[in-house]
């Protein structure tokens, strides 16, 4: 059983959890809401791409972030003694 209070430490899940959250919720925007905005005459392809690109990394990274903080979630609250 892990005994060191810096693993049982529930707060900082909830934490990563939100930054990955904060994370998706940025990718999604730059992936639908910049394409949208771009305007014939002054949004390039390429412009459109790179930020779809970054869109979609910055979504893939914080759903990966996420499911890392809700596994250590669960394993912290599952190590937690019970009182």
């Amino acid at each position: 059983m892990i005994r060191d209070a810096r693993f049982r430490a529930p707060g900082l899940s909830v934490a990563w959890l939100l930054l990955s959250f904060a994370q998706c919720a940025a990718g999604l925007w730059f992936s639908f809401a910049v394409p949208a905005a771009a305007r014939p005459g002054d949004t390039t392809y390429t412009e459109v791409a790179y930020a779809m690109g970054a869109g979609l990394i910055l979504w893939v990274s914080g759903l990966l972030g996420a499911v890392k903080a809700v596994g250590h979630r669960r394993l912290v609250l599952r190590l937690a003694p019970r009182t």
